[in-house]
């Protein structure tokens, strides 16, 4: 068998998938159709703020803390 037949014949055996011209389609569609997604420039503000006040927080937690909150933060 050759490899498009192996697929062909693994696709139609498969409970609960798609048909294989449907996949087919849907595989053409993906080439042709040029994603571009879209920055949305508030989100990624804030996640630079909450990714910097993660790093903050794990700074505090290393030179910072008391080394009882070190074992209680292992005990949880």
């Amino acid at each position: 068998m050759s490899n498009n037949k192996e697929k062909e014949f693994s696709i139609e055996k498969q409970f609960l998938s798609a048909d294989l011209e449907d996949s087919l389609i849907i595989q053409e569609q993906t080439k042709i159709d040029n994603f571009k997604p879209k920055i949305v420039w508030r989100n990624v503000f804030l996640f630079t703020i909450l990714h910097l006040a993660a790093l903050q927080g794990f700074w505090h937690f290393l030179f910072n803390a008391n080394w009882l909150t070190f074992i209680w933060t292992i005990f949880l």
